[in-house]
């Protein structure tokens, strides 16, 4: 009987010993906003954040373009950070501000701080992409010439934020799509075809550190 009672008290108390399962970590995953006009939000199933969330699984990508946008865009870009919270914050907008009546390369620039601003106070990390280069001709009843607005506001940012700033990083992305070998990365010199969207999210790709898997 005591022997019994003995080997019925080891296999309680071992009972109410806590049990150690080793956690398995969970997948990482950094959410991150892409800001701007028709050449973030694609066309059809074609955009570059569709291809940077394919190649970055790590990744929770949310992409909110909107075609004809302008970076004097400040209340909407307010209304997408207050939807959740974002690890980073990819900027590219501005080429659409001559069509609304900005062809002052500098209130461009200056829209742009406003939007980094927001994002800042949200907590976010921003990267900030310079314009792609413009390479259709001017059009006879334009009366501004785009590639040298593009360029100029390109040049600004870079002016900007080039060097350290806390949770801002710069991207050129113009200088870096710039070059003789890189002009089949558009069909109409202004919007990224297929192979220009796999371009930019390539970039973003290697600008955006990977999100680290937490216990």
């Amino acid at each position: 009987m005591r022997r019994a009672l003995s080997i019925y008290l080891v296999v309680l108390v071992a009972g109410c010993a806590p049990i150690h399962v080793p956690s398995t970590p969970r997948a990482a995953t950094h959410r991150v906003l892409c800001y701007g006009d028709s050449i973030t939000s694609g066309m059809l199933d074609e955009s570059w954040p569709m291809r940077l969330a394919s190649s970055r699984p790590d990744l929770e990508i949310i992409n909110a373009g909107k075609i004809g946008d302008t970076s004097n865009s400040a209340p909407r870009f307010a209304d997408w950070l207050a939807r959740g919270s974002y690890e980073w914050v990819v900027i590219l907008i501005g080429v659409n501000d001559p069509m609304a009546g900005t062809v002052d390369s500098t209130i461009t620039v200056r829209n742009i701080g406003r939007l980094v601003g927001l994002a800042r106070a949200r907590g976010a990390s921003v990267l900030v992409l310079t314009l792609l280069p413009v390479t259709r001709p001017r059009g006879e009843t334009e009366p501004f010439d785009l590639q040298t607005f593009t360029r100029d506001v390109s040049r600004g940012l870079v002016s900007v934020y080039a060097g350290s700033r806390r949770g801002v990083v710069l991207g050129d992305l113009r200088g870096a799509m710039t070059g003789p070998d890189l002009n089949g990365l558009s069909d109409d010199g202004l919007h990224p075809n297929a192979a220009g969207n796999a371009f930019i999210a390539a970039f973003v790709a290697g600008l955006l550190p990977p999100a680290r898997s937490s216990p």
